[in-house]
């Protein structure tokens, strides 16, 4: 016996009553999808070009007279951008853009503020620094108080879990610290399987560790997996100099262009000649300019704002060329003297230098 015919009506509203909850719920799917594509960040960071902000009107000097610049000094800066998916794709396919994982800009387990904070106090502590360095080559007496600071511990190094970043380390083996090639020199002459005896101030409390260096990469060349600093615990200027105002700035890069600004503000000559000189590198007290990161963005940084002279250091100059193309010229430089020295050579054409 054949089933009763469903009545067509019934069947269309049916067909109706089933269809349209699934059709909107593939709507509002795609919906999700979509947006997730345009707004929700992946786990990757594209450094973008910033600005080139003036350093001149940051320094504030009080106590001793100061020549205007012939020109102007700035530092480069860059913006990191977590990007969603679909400008993700966009960055992937262009070969000028650079994409890195989250974990190589900002550190694993730490809280994203957090870490930003310190990526400023490491500028005040960068200026601080390249200030009585440019104070000091324009010719005035500093007294500088120098201290050993860690700035990163290798996982699984001996010094893994007993040190950490910012950890200020005070003596070896009662043997008080001024300089991390101290600290270096005390490691390499260890005995093998002999534990250094560390005083250390962590996080404003001095307590003793101690650390068995090891041979970590084969060498022969006994190490404890630290990276460390020579930094300025604080000096004294005949003069007073601070930061004129705050600003939300991180990292050491700026060092190189704080001490080569506070030099002709102080120094009786014209190193600029009428150019806009800006350029990246860190300082260290001794007048060495170390490397620093996102050196092509802050090249174009510098082409975007119309510089005429960039200066970075030697060890990353070839990449800064690739990334200038011939639009600006650009120094390597390994020591705050070298980049007086080049700016004094004068006024050139858009060339290149290392």
């Amino acid at each position: 016996m054949r089933p009763p015919a469903v009545p067509r009506a019934v069947t269309a509203l049916h067909r109706r009553i089933i269809e349209r909850p699934v059709s909107a719920l593939v709507g509002a799917s795609l919906a999700v999808v979509t947006v997730a594509a345009l707004v929700v960040p992946m786990p990757f960071v594209e450094y973008r070009p910033g600005e080139a902000i003036g350093i001149a009107p940051l320094i504030a000097i009080d106590g001793v007279g100061t020549t205007a610049l012939e020109g102007t000094t700035a530092l480069l800066t860059v913006v990191p951008r977590q990007q969603p998916l679909v400008p993700l794709l966009v960055a992937w396919l262009d070969p000028s853009r650079r994409l890195l994982p989250v974990a190589d800009v900002y550190p694993r387990d730490v809280d994203r503020r957090t870490y930003l904070a310190s990526q400023r106090e490491r500028f005040s502590r960068q200026f601080e620094a390249a200030a009585a360095v440019g104070a000091r080559s324009a010719g005035y007496d500093v007294v500088l108080v120098t201290e050993v600071v860690v700035t990163e511990v290798v996982v699984g190094a001996p010094a893994d879990g007993v040190l950490a970043p910012g950890d200020v380390v005070l003596a070896v083996d009662d043997r008080p610290l001024s300089s991390s090639e101290e600290l270096q020199a005390s490691v390499r002459e260890a005995r093998p399987g002999t534990a250094l005896r560390l005083r250390i101030d962590h996080q404003g409390g001095v307590r003793e560790v101690e650390v068995v260096p090891e041979d970590l990469d084969g060498s022969g060349v006994p190490r404890l997996g630290i990276l460390v600093q020579t930094a300025i615990d604080r000096f004294e200027l005949p003069f007073e100099i601070a930061l004129a105002e705050q600003v939300r700035i991180g990292g050491p890069s700026a060092g190189l262009m704080v001490g080569l600004t506070v030099h002709d503000l102080l120094a009786e000559e014209d190193l600029l000649g009428g150019r806009f000189v800006t350029g990246s590198g860190s300082l260290d007290v001794d007048g060495r300019v170390g490397p620093v990161g996102a050196i092509p963005e802050k090249v174009r940084t510098a082409i975007a704002a119309g510089a005429d002279v960039v200066l970075v250091p030697s060890a990353q100059l070839e990449e800064a060329l690739a990334a200038g193309d011939g639009r600006v010229r650009i120094i390597g430089v390994e020591t705050l003297d070298e980049a007086l020295t080049a700016l004094r050579a004068g006024p050139v054409g858009p060339t290149t230098d290392g």
